[in-house]
């Protein structure tokens, strides 16, 4: 044991080498942590805004939808910026905002609403408030989560509308 010692060969690490190996691997974990909140923060958001674009197509379908089987401008009874009520199929529908929730009726069709926005046009293409004149209907929808906001809009034209004019502006 004696002449190990003489000549100088160690056997282990010393202290000042396993704290300089933990702290750089200490770092090299902080950093790899850092990257993985990120990436998890990163999935989140994309998560939430495909979430709420399934939503906001889903709500903004159903609408135009509807809207499109309208059979004539008096079928609506009531329309406002953000709220409409109509008659398609001899059922009376409503679409409105009550808090962040955008609803058809009493039935929820997407939450964290942020916006719906209903929009009424003539068939010269400016605004109206008057259901009897009412040509075209755009409608925006969005949906906020988790910091990501998704918008959509649509236009929608009737069927029965266009057929009513056209005869209208014949005669």
């Amino acid at each position: 044991m004696i002449a190990s010692l003489a000549t100088g060969r160690r056997c282990a690490f010393t202290l000042i080498e396993l704290v300089i190996s933990i702290t750089v691997f200490g770092i090299i974990a902080a950093l790899g942590t850092g990257v993985l909140v990120e990436v998890a923060r990163g999935y989140a958001r994309t998560k939430a805004a495909s979430g709420a674009l399934t939503d906001c197509q889903f709500a903004l379908n159903r609408i135009g939808l509807e809207l499109a089987s309208l059979d004539a401008p008096t079928d609506i009874s009531s329309m406002d910026e953000d709220e409409i009520t109509f008659t398609v199929f001899g059922v009376s529908r409503r679409y409105y905002r009550s808090g962040s929730t955008l609803r058809r009726d009493s039935y929820t069709l997407a939450e964290d609403c942020s916006q719906f926005a209903l929009t009424y046009y003539k068939s010269d293409g400016t605004l109206t408030s008057d259901p009897s004149q009412v040509h075209r209907i755009a409608a925006e929808i969005a949906i906020t989560r988790d910091g990501s906001t998704v918008s959509l809009r649509t236009e929608v034209f009737p069927r029965q509308f266009r057929s009513a004019y056209l005869s209208w502006e014949e005669n």
